[in-house]
């Protein structure tokens, strides 16, 4: 159930982690015949991947196998939206992925996770993801439940996101530099400045 954060929490031996593991089977099986698909097949896939995630695709929706999922029921895609190859998504804090979005090869979108505190941490939890309109997410790219993603953004290939919500792609200096002072506590040179020291320590020790 979630709570007021938006985190899902299931936990272990109960209706709802038995109905999470069906959920992992069933999708499972679907995942095992779509990767068997080429790039050719994209009707194929485009009917695998709607009856992974409980609607239909739009006929602009075009993904590369393989492709590797623990649910699919909480995927929500728009039009026109690429996936590239051997892309992950962990769906189960709710995924959401505007239209004219574009994911690169070995990108992971991981709503989710376990508790910190270790007496609790065989439960799962679960955060949403939603990506806007217009995104590129580049190789190699993880993004941790609770981001979202604004419209027009491009995700650096290789990053890292958790927990910082990107707003309308940064789309200018002073924009970028009052959101991430307010996420980090500090101004971009300010950080980069702290960065540098560090890579410096580390290499005289």
């Amino acid at each position: 159930m979630p709570n007021e954060d938006r985190t899902k929490i299931i936990c272990g031996r109960t209706p709802e982690s038995a109905a999470m593991l069906a959920n992992v089977k069933r999708a499972m099986a679907i995942t095992a015949n779509l990767n068997r698909l080429t790039f050719n097949d994209a009707d194929e896939i485009r009917a695998l991947f709607s009856e992974l995630i409980g609607k239909k695709v739009d006929e602009s929706f075009l993904l590369i196998p393989p492709f590797y999922t623990a649910g699919g029921d909480e995927i929500r895609v728009g039009r026109n939206v690429f996936v590239n190859q051997n892309c992950t998504f962990y769906d189960l804090g709710g995924l959401d992925i505007a239209d004219d979005v574009m994911i690169g090869p070995n990108v992971s979108l991981i709503t989710a996770g376990h508790p910190l505190e270790p007496s609790q941490r065989r439960s799962t939890t679960g955060k949403p993801i939603a990506i806007g309109k217009n995104v590129w997410i580049a190789a190699g790219a993880i993004v941790i439940g609770g981001v979202t993603v604004g419209e027009n953004s491009v995700v650096a290939a290789g990053s890292a996101l958790a927990q910082i919500a990107f707003e309308a792609g940064f789309a200018d200096h002073a924009h970028f530099s009052n959101v991430f002072r307010r996420h980090t506590g500090l101004t971009p040179l300010n950080y980069r400045r702290q960065f540098k020291s560090r890579v410096g320590h580390a290499r005289q020790s």
